[in-house]
């Protein structure tokens, strides 16, 4: 019977111990922001604690687990033994996320978002077109850190250099082409704004990169013979036109992975998915509108010609 009383009691004490975290979850947070190491680990351990809906119920457990014992440390008053409890539980519980992180795998959608994402910027850096997509975020109300994006693509080498400093010189678009860009760009803001909402609830940025850059690689190699350009521009702009490949690229990737997209579009929201979708396509279609522009611009001085990129 005693066994029994044990189970019982210790049961109880798991339960208000989870009522007391559920109280008490902002403080808790705030506490493991300041015992883990890296604050990358803290935002990864952040997001699955704040989005339990897509792990599995063993994680679920871990975490809350984890949680308990960060309250628990709260509450010591002796000062050398809470240091070294939080010592211990930070070895822990970055162990526990750095095993878990190979598992946290993003979703096709994320990978597409952040190409294109990559690809707005060129756009609006190589055009000196305005950049909507900021604008499109507060107007949503979203709380997406774009800085913070930003600042991590530079950080993995995900974007380009400045134009003017790659090329040697800025690109100058005028008049109708011009408007024809910036409608792009909107629409490509747009799409980008839609696309959020299905994105991965949990992120882990370097393997996201790592995976994206190198599958851009391997297309881009795949595709590089495709492209036909004059001898002129081989020899005057031949920077511009590794940049202009490298677009391409993004948006055959893009394209390569709708399918993938349309399917993980459904699951996530059934009802609505299908004006996203066609505001997506709509928008990929636009951008290869204007890339063939672009590729005509470049090797006969018109934006009409017979330059097509017909392999995408």
């Amino acid at each position: 019977m005693r066994k029994i009383k044990r189970k019982v009691d210790k049961k109880e004490k798991n339960l208000k111990l989870a009522a007391i975290v559920d109280e008490n979850r902002e403080q808790i947070l705030k506490d493991a922001e300041r015992i883990f190491e890296k604050s990358d680990e803290f935002q990864i351990f952040k997001s699955l604690v704040e989005n339990p809906g897509n792990i599995s119920d063993d994680v679920v457990l871990e975490l809350a687990l984890i949680l308990g014992e960060i309250y628990k440390i709260s509450q010591m008053k002796d000062k050398n033994e809470k240091v070294r409890a939080e010592s211990t539980l930070r070895i822990k519980a970055t162990k526990y996320i750095k095993d878990l992180a190979p598992y946290l795998r993003s979703n096709i959608n994320s990978h597409v978002f952040v190409v294109l994402l990559m690809l707005n910027e060129i756009l609006v850096d190589y055009t000196s077109c305005k950049n909507r997509f900021e604008e499109e975020l507060r107007n949503k109300g979203l709380k997406v850190d774009y800085e913070v994006t930003k600042d991590l693509f530079r950080a993995e080498g995900c974007l380009v250099k400045p134009i003017a400093e790659v090329l040697g010189y800025e690109p100058v678009f005028v008049g109708e082409l011009k408007d024809k860009i910036q409608d792009t760009i909107n629409w490509l803001s747009k799409t980008l704004i839609r696309m959020i909402k299905y994105n991965s609830k949990t992120i882990l940025w370097d393997n996201l990169f790592t995976v994206t850059e190198n599958s851009l690689e391997d297309l881009y190699k795949k595709i590089d013979s495709k492209f036909e350009f004059t001898e002129k521009v081989e020899e005057i702009f031949p920077d511009e036109k590794d940049l202009f490949k490298e677009m391409v690229t993004k948006l055959k990737y893009a394209k390569d992975n709708l399918e993938g997209v349309i399917l993980e579009h459904k699951q996530i929201l059934p009802i609505g998915y299908k004006k996203d979708i066609t505001h997506l396509k709509s928008t990929l279609t636009r951008v290869e509108n204007l890339f063939n522009i672009f590729y005509n611009l470049l090797n006969i001085g018109e934006t009409t010609g017979e330059y097509k990129l017909s392999f995408l």
